[in-house]
């Protein structure tokens, strides 16, 4: 999984992004956002986290890579993963620095990881989740047009509070439909 937008490459990791990836993923923000990023983020645990990712990749289990403006810069990360072939399916997941936040660059990444399950791996459907106080990652799948199919409340604890949990997917004839220009 490899390609450009207008403005980001999105490529799989390397070896040699280590030091770019612990800048951006060792932020409170991140954890706070998401449910399995710790805070502090190891330093050591990047090149593992980066060999767990080419060998799901090389397993096609799932495929996460990092997202770089053209300059080269890391800017966060945008995958599929928990892909399940038998039922054509998977769940989407990504993070943005902060200081890349609200440019529409997890946006622009999202669309083409999604053209990449239904048209290059041939997936059904495409979910993803946040907990519900992530408005940013929410509106990032709803401009992607994946449809909330509901609220799990109460679904995960994170920082010693039960977190309610939107949950929204899109299903490939959706996803064809609006490439076409049809509204779904």
């Amino acid at each position: 999984m490899r390609w450009q937008t207008k403005r980001l490459l999105i490529r799989p990791y390397e070896k040699s992004d280590a030091q770019a990836v612990f800048e951006v993923i060792n932020d409170k923000s991140i954890y706070e956002m998401t449910l399995h990023i710790p805070y502090p983020y190891p330093k050591e645990q990047v090149p593992i986290w980066i060999h767990f990712t080419q060998k799901n990749s090389f397993y096609q289990k799932g495929y996460e890579c990092g997202i770089f403006n053209l300059n080269g810069q890391y800017i966060g990360n945008i995958g599929l993963v928990n892909i399940d072939y038998a039922h054509r399916k998977a769940e989407i997941t990504y993070f943005i620095g902060k200081d890349y936040r609200n440019h529409g660059y997890a946006t622009e990444a999202l669309e083409g990881v999604l053209n990449y399950a239904f048209m290059e791996l041939g997936l059904e459907r495409v979910s993803g989740s946040a907990m519900c106080h992530n408005v940013g990652s929410i509106k990032v799948m709803e401009k992607n047009h994946l449809r909330c199919e509901g609220i799990a409340r109460h679904e995960v604890l994170k920082l010693g509070e039960y977190m309610d949990v939107w949950h929204g997917a899109i299903l490939k004839s959706e996803f064809e439909a609006i490439k076409k220009g049809n509204d779904v």
